[in-house]
């Protein structure tokens, strides 16, 4: 089971099934049963552009999945799973963002030669106001190409997306755009990620988060060693035009000629995963390579293990955030953080 995503505290969905196939998977009884909730979204002998890794679950009833390798389809349902429905676009769906029932699609166009490198792709994006069942294009993002997005969209019109490279493995312009008319138009943003620190570069992995259309978190880090990663937590009070240091961790770089302040509490261990901004002070974050859950509840300053030892020994993959709770999918556990505190909800408790 992957991609978990809770709606409510009861009702969630995943993908998973049988080995060679994905299918959705629902669960109505708070992650305790799985079931599967729809037909094989992809065969494993053609699963090219029909593939799918990502699920998002925006209430009991409607969810929908997209990504994976080169996938470039969107499957959705409204109806809690008793239809599902598919529609293609562009050459792979990098990311997906939720307005009420409108529904925002980045997707990665033709792969052309950019800048005297190779072959960079542009990103498209489509907007549905019905629900997912049908798409226009909107508009194509400037000066930004890549194959990795975040999306988000903290009103109605305005949102940003983080476009870059897999770790900077491939070609791309990263970067960071911003619309305030509903995509129609973008303008380019500053990307402290992309400076170079210390001699290093801080973009090879980012996440950005927004809690309003002003406010912005942005998670930076350097390209893993040993297991350790160089990060930096950067925060924007005015759309992204300026960027102030909040935390860092780079281990013998904090001197002066560095240019690296020496600044709150970060993890050097684990590289940068899944960021989840809940509010102005509140987020959580998986830091993956060491599989560590962490999280601050002073805007970024301090970070601190989220969850107790006996969850971290089994190596947290993933979370979702569901009204009051939290759950927590481990290498061989579901866990459940609510009020009560911790609780196993399926799986087995022992570390291994």
């Amino acid at each position: 089971m992957d991609s978990i995503e809770f709606a409510t505290e009861q009702v969630g969905y995943a993908l998973g099934g049988p080995q060679g196939s994905t299918f959705p998977l629902k669960t109505t009884d708070g992650g305790h049963r799985w079931f599967i909730d729809g037909p094989a979204f992809f065969l494993p002998v053609a699963d090219g552009a029909a593939s799918v890794s990502d699920m998002a679950a925006t209430s009991a009833t409607e969810a929908y999945a997209y990504g994976g390798q080169g996938g470039s389809s969107i499957v959705m349902t409204t109806d809690a799973g008793k239809r599902w429905w598919r529609t293609y676009l562009g050459q792979a769906v990098v990311a997906v963002s939720q307005h009420g029932s409108d529904i925002w699609a980045l997707a990665a166009g033709p792969e052309t030669p950019s800048s005297g490198v190779a072959a960079v792709a542009p990103m498209w994006l489509y907007d549905s106001s019905d629900g997912g069942r049908s798409r226009t294009y909107r508009s194509t993002l400037p000066d930004v190409r890549g194959w990795e997005a975040d999306l988000v969209r903290p009103s109605a019109n305005t949102a940003f997306a983080l476009i870059k490279g897999f770790g900077l493995e491939r070609a791309s312009e990263a970067g960071i755009v911003q619309t305030t008319n509903g995509g129609e138009t973008w303008i380019k943003r500053s990307d402290p990620c992309e400076q170079q620190l210390a001699r290093r570069g801080f973009g090879f992995t980012e996440r950005l988060q927004a809690t309003s259309p002003t406010s912005l978190w942005l998670f930076c880090g350097t390209q893993p060693s040993t297991g350790a990663q160089a990060k930096l937590v950067e925060r924007s009070s005015n759309s992204g035009q300026t960027w102030t240091l909040i935390a860092s961790n780079a281990p013998g770089e904090h001197v002066r000629s560095n240019d690296i302040s020496a600044i709150g509490t970060l993890p050097d261990t684990g590289t940068t995963g899944y960021l989840s901004v809940t509010s102005p002070s509140d987020a959580w974050l998986i830091l993956i390579g060491n599989s560590m859950f962490w999280k601050t509840t002073d805007g970024g300053h301090t970070w601190t293990a989220a969850a107790p030892s006996k969850i971290e020994a089994q190596f947290p993959q993933e979370f979702s955030l569901a009204q009051q709770s939290i759950f927590v999918k481990t290498q061989n556990a579901l866990w459940k953080h609510s009020a009560d505190g911790w609780t196993l909800v399926a799986g087995t408790p022992k570390p291994y």
